[in-house]
């Protein structure tokens, strides 16, 4: 079986700082930048909304952040978005 996540670095990211996104984190992140909601963004992306939680909980957690404004507003600085 072989694992087709892709990831994403961040280059501006330090180096104890986990913060590397997967395409779907990085989906969401566009989504939320383009101001989705949360149920708006699994009807884009064919996920559940649960699924979009999960995501959102990871990102938040690799990003160090607590808030989607934080979240877009990290990723643009670290060159994600």
């Amino acid at each position: 079986m072989t694992n087709d996540t892709a990831f994403h670095k961040s280059p501006g990211a330090p180096g104890g700082e986990r913060s590397d996104l997967t395409d779907k984190e990085v989906a969401l992140l566009k989504c939320l930048a383009d101001g989705h909601s949360y149920d708006s963004t699994a009807r884009q992306m064919t996920v559940s909304i649960n699924t979009v939680r999960k995501y959102v909980r990871s990102v938040y957690e690799k990003l160090q952040v607590h808030t989607k404004s934080e979240a877009v507003s990290k990723a643009i600085r670290r060159g994600y978005l």
